[in-house]
């Protein structure tokens, strides 16, 4: 089992996280829980076990110990923790005046709420399904040992594939907002690999970006993730499905400056990229 994990991280990453997920979303695919209970925020978590679960089975206690060490890595610089927090806000209204223009509208935020509503759903964004629910596996255990073998491009892109395939459960179940919409309009495998494709690579090379250049901080990538956050603060139901093909259209343009301006190599002008090398 060692042997084929430290040779075959991506396919071990990928298939352990979606049996724990998928063993989690049957009961709600099946109808024999409602979709908004327990199991879908745990199976939420099936990427951060998977990456956990991997860990052990290759570096043991002493791997595991650096892992969860990579959650206290703070001390990255201002500007950092600026772009973690903030820069999924700025896309995400990029994404939904893309939309307005397109249809002819006016930007109409007068639906947000206060700012300090933000707060919350930054918080529980980055302590479950944004966050925690995930780094431990995408950005703590794959990314170092695909970036041993790969640049920082390469393992983003390898990355994100498996990461948006990992939400094919999400097209199957009904009352799942957007996914299951988009998976019923397009079909369900167009659907899966245009989100693989315009929002988990893309989003995938931004991650890798802010790990490589905050010493793997997994605390500063669990809060950029967790910033999707912002598009709950500004959602409007109306135009979901176009805020969010906005979105995903702002943030592949987002991601191609970031791989000009840094270098696929290492995604990075001032750092190399964090590797793992499991003897």
């Amino acid at each position: 089992m060692s042997t084929f994990v430290k040779k075959y991280p991506a396919i071990s990453m990928f298939v352990l996280a979606e049996l724990i997920g998928g063993a989690l979303i049957a009961p709600i695919a099946a109808g024999m829980v409602p979709a908004d209970s327990m199991f879908f925020l745990l199976a939420a978590f099936s990427a951060s076990l998977a990456g956990i679960i991997l860990t052990a089975i290759v570096s043991g206690k002493a791997g595991l110990r650096k892992l969860f060490r990579r959650l206290l890595i703070w001390r990255v610089g201002i500007g950092w923790w600026v772009i973690a927090l903030f820069a999924v806000a700025f896309i995400y209204l990029g994404g939904m005046f893309l939309v307005s223009f397109y249809e002819g509208l006016v930007l109409d935020l007068s639906h947000v709420g206060p700012i300090y509503m933000i707060i919350p759903l930054l918080l529980f964004a980055t302590l479950t399904h944004g966050g925690l629910g995930e780094e431990l596996g995408w950005r703590g255990f794959l990314l170092p040992r695909l970036q041993s073998r790969y640049s920082a491009l390469v393992s983003s892109i390898i990355i994100g594939i498996a990461w948006g395939l990992w939400h094919l459960p999400l097209f199957l179940i009904e009352g799942i907002p957007f996914y299951y919409e988009l998976g019923q309009a397009y079909g369900v495998i167009p659907a899966v690999l245009g989100i693989a494709f315009f929002l988990t690579v893309p989003w995938s090379i931004l991650l890798t970006w802010m790990h490589n250049n905050t010493q793997g901080s997994l605390l500063l990538v669990c809060v950029f993730h967790g910033a999707e956050a912002w598009k709950e603060y500004f959602l409007n139901p109306n135009i979901l499905a176009a805020s969010e093909i906005g979105f995903a259209a702002i943030l592949t343009v987002t991601a191609i400056i970031v791989v000009l301006i840094s270098g696929p190599k290492n995604l990075s002008r001032m750092h190399e990229r964090i590797m793992i090398h499991d003897a």
